[in-house]
């Protein structure tokens, strides 16, 4: 016996449920495949009795065959600027890297837990534990993607800036 063998067949052991989900994946994309040759081959048919008789006759393959997990229709898209800084389970990247806006009413710094409504109706929470400081009647605020799904609000006037995550 083979020095390898062994540790190969603990690898396989390991990792077969893996394994066996790429064939799953493979049978899935070659039944695409197939279903898509069969409309093909359908829609090139002549004559119109024909053309339904194979259309038909695929719709009956497919009601044969065990049912697999629909795919949820997608969600509307909302303006990049709607859902800045919102979890959105959807994978689209997004596109918007900042927001200017003003603040509502008198800015008197920051605290860690304090949230900040803002002119455009968002509301965003200072979530680090930091202070700052300084004064203002509804200053222009700018709220920017940092890395790692960081946001830092920019107010103006002031020279630090807080991390805040949307609440609203």
């Amino acid at each position: 016996m083979p020095r390898h063998l062994p540790r190969y067949k603990a690898y396989l052991n390991r990792h077969a449920a893996h394994w066996a989900g790429f064939g799953l994946a493979a049978l899935l994309a070659a039944s695409a495949q197939a279903d898509d040759a069969g409309l093909l081959r359908c829609s090139q048919t002549a004559d119109t009795t024909q053309r339904l008789a194979c259309y038909d006759a695929l719709a009956a393959q497919v009601k044969q065959r065990p049912a697999t997990t629909a795919m949820a229709a997608p969600a509307p898209a909302a303006a990049p600027t709607e859902t800045f800084g919102m979890k959105v389970d959807t994978p689209k990247a997004e596109t918007v890297d900042a927001i200017d806006t003003r603040l509502n009413g008198r800015f008197n710094g920051w605290k860690a837990g304090q949230t900040f409504s803002l002119a455009n109706g968002q509301v965003w929470q200072v979530v680090d534990g930091t202070v700052g400081f300084g004064e203002a009647d509804n200053p222009a605020v700018t709220i920017r993607r940092g890395v790692l799904g960081a946001y830092f609000m920019e107010v103006e006037g002031v020279r630090r800036s807080p991390r805040v995550k949307r609440v609203q």
